[in-house]
């Protein structure tokens, strides 16, 4: 899915997958179910992964903000490519009453893992604070020169900061 949905084909899919076309013509009526398919079962993965990841003891700045960095970055996501692609995908996917639907319950879950952990770090950050510094320090990544652990030791200065001057109820 590097050239976006619009170069999503039953052939294109099947050549990748190493299977006769047939196979997926038969398993997916159209172009949409199969794409929805494919992004349910990623999501469905990424859940998994999200909730094997162990909330650190320790809550100082650098143990949270590596947590965090480790729940919402999958593994192998760590270049501007693929960072790139994941926004492209979910802009895209915005565009569809159902695939943006996916990415909502999605983004919810992501919220609730979040919210318990930060709570666990005994916290007042919420966790759509932390997906949006994280998210905005991304999209300038994208656009520097910068490596991937230069976008972690930023992020990691801003959980720092929220943590320092977070608001006490």
């Amino acid at each position: 899915m590097n050239e976006g949905f619009s170069a999503v084909t039953h052939r294109a899919v099947a050549d990748d997958a190493a299977v006769p076309l047939g196979s997926t013509t038969y398993h997916f009526k159209d172009k949409q179910e199969l794409i929805s398919e494919s992004l349910r079962q990623l999501l469905e993965e990424d859940r998994a992964r999200r909730l094997k990841i162990r909330v650190p003891v320790n809550a100082s700045a650098q143990s949270v903000s590596n947590y965090l960095v480790q729940v919402l970055v999958p593994p192998g996501f760590r270049s501007r490519k693929k960072i790139g692609i994941l926004f492209e995908r979910i802009v895209e996917a915005s565009h569809s009453p159902k695939l943006s639907k996916m990415i909502d319950d999605d983004q919810q879950e992501l919220k609730t893992i979040l919210n318990q952990s930060l709570g666990k770090f005994g916290t007042t950050i919420s966790a759509e604070l932390v997906q949006a510094v994280f998210d905005g320090r991304a999209l300038q990544w994208l656009n520097g020169k910068g490596s991937f652990e230069s976008l972690e030791q930023v992020f990691s200065k801003d959980i720092a900061f929220l943590l320092k001057h977070q608001q006490t109820n």
